[in-house]
Parts: C-alpha cells; sequence; structure tokens
C-alpha cells in the first residue's frame, strides 16, 4: 500500500499542512470523511439510514483513504490519536516509512477503538471484536457505548484500565472450541479485580449460534442480522 493511494493529498502537503512534527491539526481531522466504502455500504445496504451512519461517523471520528478504505482510528480518552487501523495496516507504519523522524508522534501503546467516547457520557459498555461491528451496533442500540479490542493481540489486561469503575459486557465471537469465550472469561476475571470493573462475558453466541456459524466464527453483528432477517 503507497501513501498517494492512501490519502488525496501527498505525503509532503499533509505534512506542511499538519505542520510536523509539531502538529496544529490531528491526523484525524486530516483525514476526516463519512464517505468510505464501509459507510455507503451500511446506508445502500440499508443497514443504517444517512442519518445514523453520519452520527456514528462522528462518534467514531472515521476517516477515508483515497481508495476509499475506512480509517479506524484509536483514540483515548484524553483525545489523543494513538493510531488508526486502515484493513490490516496501521497508520503508524505508513507514516514511519514515509518520514522516519515521526516515529516519536504515535506511542506505540494502542487502545481500545471507541475509548474516547468513555469521554462522553456515562452508561453501559460493550466490547466486540471489529470496529465495523462497533460502529454499527452504536447506531442500532445507542444507549450502550460500544467499543471494539480489534484484533485478538490488543486485548490484555492493560487495555481496560479507562474501563474502571464501569459495567461492561463483552461479546466475543463465537468458534467451535469456545476458545475465544473461555479467554475472555479469563481475561474478565482479572480485569475485574485490577481494575474494580464490573465486568461479564455474554455467552449469546455459545448457547445460540448454529454449527455452522460457529464454524464461520460470527460476531454478534453478524448473528443479529441473520436472525433479525428471519
Amino acid at each position: 500500500m503507497k501513501w498517494n493511494d492512501v490519502f488525496c493529498n501527498t505525503f509532503e502537503a499533509l505534512a506542511r499542512e499538519a505542520k510536523l512534527p509539531e502538529r496544529n491539526r490531528s491526523f484525524v481531522d486530516l483525514c476526516r470523511s463519512d464517505d468510505s466504502a464501509f459507510c455507503r455500504r451500511l446506508v445502500s445496504e440499508g443497514v443504517l439510514t444517512e442519518e445514523q451512519m453520519a452520527r456514528a461517523a462522528d462518534l467514531y471520528q472515521l476517516g477515508s483513504t483515497r481508495s476509499g478504505k475506512p480509517i479506524f482510528w484509536m483514540i483515548d480518552t484524553l483525545g489523543f490519536e494513538l493510531d488508526g487501523r486502515i484493513g490490516d495496516r496501521w497508520f503508524s507504519d505508513l507514516l514511519k516509512l514515509r518520514l522516519p523522524e515521526t516515529a516519536g508522534l504515535y506511542h506505540p501503546k494502542r487502545c481500545l477503538f471507541g475509548e474516547h467516547l468513555l469521554t462522553l457520557r456515562e452508561g453501559p459498555v460493550a466490547i466486540v471484536g471489529r470496529e465495523e461491528s462497533a460502529v454499527v451496533l452504536s447506531a442500532l442500540y445507542p444507549e450502550v457505548i460500544w467499543l471494539a479490542y480489534s484484533y485478538p493481540a490488543n486485548a490484555t489486561l492493560d487495555r481496560f484500565e479507562a474501563l474502571t469503575g464501569r459495567t461492561v459486557t463483552i461479546y466475543p465471537p463465537t468458534d467451535e472450541t469456545m476458545s475465544s469465550y473461555l479467554y475472555f472469561v479469563n481475561l474478565a476475571q482479572h480485569v475485574g479485580r485490577r481494575y474494580q470493573v464490573d465486568i461479564s462475558v455474554s455467552k449469546i453466541l455459545e448457547e445460540h449460534a448454529s454449527e455452522e456459524q460457529k464454524r464461520r466464527e460470527i460476531d454478534l453483528l453478524e448473528f443479529i442480522s441473520v436472525n433479525s432477517e428471519e
């Protein structure tokens, strides 16, 4: 993936506008867009209305690449953009390749996707695996604050520190061996003790997903979508 395939501006122009390395505008602002292929697909398929999509994109500060790939920013509770996921690549990796002296711009520690939403209001928190699922579920069930751990290796004990004092439910994807569910049950016990989080792991997929769905390792959004069509 080349830089010019990602952003509408050349890196040099973007760097000048952001005044790197001492930026006065964030990359989140510079790349903010509701027009990614992901956003358009959700509206065109009737998953979300245009209003729901716009609100969800604004909540999560979604961005878009030049080719229309969504950028899912990881923003912590202090408002710092720690990194962003573009498909299976990291924004920070692309940045460092083009301008190595910006390596210090992004702290190597990442956070839960949507963590910045914890500063906006109180209320129950739900955690799913995929950023896409968190965005959609936030529009369908706005009474809950939806976060995502983004990829399995990011679901570590320290990622849950920002949830201290909250009531949290984790919805892991299902699988044939219950390995994901059991991993999060064990993790939740440690999180609850260390950070005083009222945390539980939902068993809804393990109890209600079909064997075929477990083979496909579906997540909560996929399960809700399939059952709403029946």
